[in-house]
């Protein structure tokens, strides 16, 4: 192996592909999301509404994902 080639990366699952995808849109989502929490804070003045509706978020998207895998694994079994 040539020591200054570039290294091959072995072909990856879809599933794979869609993990890494995830990531990066978390990343890439977590400062913004982060600078609205603060700004919603500053202009409401209520942190406990502000905790309510990001707590009511997280279950509202983990409530989301495990619908979307119940419903794709129903559909894998037929």
């Amino acid at each position: 192996m040539s020591a200054f080639g570039p290294r091959h990366r072995a072909p990856q699952s879809a599933q794979a592909r869609r993990a890494e995808r995830q990531v990066v849109l978390a990343l890439i989502a977590l400062p913004i999301l982060l600078g609205l929490l603060i700004w919603f804070a500053v202009r409401t003045d209520n942190v406990v509404l502000l905790i309510v509706s990001v707590i009511g978020a997280v279950i509202g998207t983990w409530i989301g994902d495990k619908r979307k895998a119940r419903k794709k694994a129903k559909a894998d079994g037929n």
